[in-house]
């Protein structure tokens, strides 16, 4: 009888966590088509089947991506003894959630586990099969992914593991389309750039601009400081306050960040240095609270307040 597959290619090593993608129905791994696969609707308009015949009689069709048959909602590769329990299914993914990087960028909320999840696997649809393109650790609510064509939509899912390595069921798909970075933005440079007419005090003047998004735990902020001087800055510091204690910088990007109490610190890195008059840089990070997220009152950049935006 006529039959539907999807041809994958993958790897031993990424199988165990791939498994999930075609696993996440109580039901043997050929549907009859009678009724629309439940498995289908994760991978709705996401993977395009292609016929190929076997058999007589009516039409089956095959999960989207072929692996062993497992049965449940949920598969454990090798359990450790008295924990069969997987993580939740990840959710809350939101694209490009660091505006400024060059190429994609999702963040999620955090899977929940009875012991504790382990680790974040994240899944890039190719036209052939869902490829493992990163591993986040456990804390970690972000991914980021550079090399990729600026404009072009790109389709991920999450699947959370334990160390037991019980699997999630996948999160549902989220598409990205990839950024070319914030615009007005000083950038990395291709090679070292000549060298600039800088200043060697503090400037006169700045302003930032200071945006947060939270969900359950946790938070996503940016950060832009923008030279409103008549020199260039040479080298940054930016120091700010949370007002609440609960506030936390779990990990941040465009600069080196510490936090000591509610004391925050951001650092520049070596391509954004250098801010000239009427320029801008973009910072960030993902934080942690615990109910409440309100934003910093002020902001100094080299020991001078700056104006809030």
């Amino acid at each position: 009888m006529p039959r539907l597959s999807w041809p994958v290619a993958w790897t031993a090593a990424g199988a165990a966590a791939v498994a999930l993608l075609a696993a996440n129905v109580a039901a043997p791994p050929v549907l009859a088509v009678s009724a629309p696969p439940v498995n289908a609707a994760v991978f709705a308009d996401h993977a395009a089947p292609r016929p190929v015949a076997s058999g007589t009689g009516g039409t089956d069709v095959t999960p989207p991506i072929s692996t062993p048959a497992v049965t449940g909602t949920s598969v454990s590769p090798t359990p450790v003894a008295g924990d069969t329990t997987p993580p939740s299914k990840p959710a809350g993914l939101r694209a490009n959630c660091l505006p400024d990087f060059r190429g994609t960028s999702l963040c999620w909320s955090e899977s929940t586990d009875d012991v504790g999840v382990a680790a974040y696997d994240i899944y890039r649809r190719t036209d052939t099969a869902w490829i493992l393109v990163g591993t986040k650790p456990a804390g970690t609510w972000n991914f980021l992914e550079g090399n990729l064509v600026t404009g072009q939509t790109y389709t991920y899912v999450i699947v959370a593991r334990d160390a037991a390595g019980n699997l999630s069921l996948p999160s549902d798909p989220i598409d990205v389309i990839a950024s070319g970075g914030y615009p007005g933005t000083n950038s990395p440079p291709a090679s070292p750039p000549a060298s600039p007419s800088v200043s060697t005090s503090p400037p006169a003047t700045c302003k930032v601009e200071y945006g947060s998004w939270s969900f359950p735990g946790g938070f996503t902020a940016r950060v832009k400081i923008t030279n409103t001087g008549s020199s260039a800055v040479s080298g940054w510091t930016l120091r700010f306050a949370f007002p609440d204690a609960g506030q936390k910088v779990a990990q941040g990007y465009s600069a080196t960040w510490s936090q000591s109490g509610k004391d925050v610190t951001a650092v520049n890195l070596s391509w954004n240095k250098v801010i000239d008059p009427g320029k801008s840089v973009l910072i960030g990070f993902t934080g942690r609270q615990t109910g409440a997220n309100p934003d910093p009152a002020a902001f100094t950049l080299n020991n001078r307040t700056c104006v809030k935006s």
